[in-house]
């Protein structure tokens, strides 16, 4: 009784806790004019920015690391993610902000802003990925066999392997792949959608390339294309005003319409379903492979 509250509570407290506070921080940032249209570097304030990002990022941690202690590490990562959509939600629209500034400067900023958030993200996954989780003792009775669940719980560990690059490349075309194919407009919606659908691909991707990597690795793999796609759409749509009137237009290059933000919730919650589905799709190929 006590395993089942547990495992219901944690994504619960995650949906309906910790998320909307770091949502109540982030949609307090609004721009010089007053509008609401923001992202971290781009506000009126951004030191009250860069606090509601601490705060929203120290919560996305707190809850997947007890979401991995107690359920299992890619829940943990899904709590995490719970959290950091409520606070993408709170921030503005790229087609929005890119149509008000009317400068292609907005896109650099948006990419520079992905490179920032990459390093705590990376950091925030690793972590949650390194705490063991608590196996229930109804699981098993013998020592063995609680080892063996014990180990279907836990991601590979390792960083520095030779299947660590073309994992990172693989799960880099499927983040771009799916946020790409996914992002018809700015919407909110559509973009967190997106990059979700994007990190279940570079998940999936990832491990089916490298079955021995940490996950992290997918998550560089994601983000590196949040860095990529506002530089790339500065050359799709050239001239100073070619993004703002692809803006206007609903024309934004595709990779260019998630919010940073966005990228890094997408991929906090897509990343645990796509190491599920690759798990699945590995364990029907061969049955008697022992998970590393």
């Amino acid at each position: 009784m006590f395993n089942v509250l547990i495992r219901w509570s944690i994504p619960l407290a995650a949906l309906f806790i910790f998320g909307p506070i770091a949502w109540h921080f982030t949609h307090a940032l609004h721009t010089d004019d007053g509008g609401g249209q923001t992202s971290l570097l781009l506000n009126s304030s951004i030191s009250q920015a860069m606090l509601a990002a601490i705060i929203a990022l120290v919560l996305a941690l707190a809850i997947g690391v007890v979401g991995a202690r107690y359920i299992e590490q890619r829940s943990g990562l899904l709590a995490a993610g719970f959290v950091l959509t409520w606070a993408a939600c709170g921030m503005g629209r790229a087609d929005r902000i890119i149509a008000h500034a009317q400068s292609p400067s907005v896109l650099y900023s948006l990419a520079i802003e992905n490179a920032v958030l990459a390093i705590p993200a990376i950091l925030i996954a690793f972590l949650i990925l390194r705490v063991p989780t608590r196996v229930p003792m109804f699981i098993a009775a013998s020592d063995a066999t609680r080892d063996l669940a014990a180990k279907s719980h836990h991601e590979p560990t390792a960083i520095r392997d030779y299947s660590a690059i073309p994992a990172l490349i693989f799960a880099a075309i499927g983040a771009g792949n799916g946020a790409w194919l996914i992002a018809p407009d700015s919407l909110k919606g559509q973009t967190l959608a997106a990059v979700a659908v994007g990190g279940i691909l570079a998940a999936a991707a990832g491990r089916l390339a490298s079955q021995r990597i940490n996950p992290v690795v997918f998550f560089l793999g994601l983000m590196l294309i949040g860095i990529a796609g506002p530089i790339l759409a500065t050359f799709i749509h050239p001239s100073t005003i070619g993004p703002a009137r692809a803006a206007i237009a609903g024309t934004l290059f595709p990779l260019a319409r998630p919010m940073p933000f966005d990228w890094l919730a997408g991929g906090f919650v897509g990343i645990p379903f796509g190491l599920w589905w690759a798990g699945s799709l590995l364990e029907k190929h061969d049955p008697g492979t022992e998970r590393r």
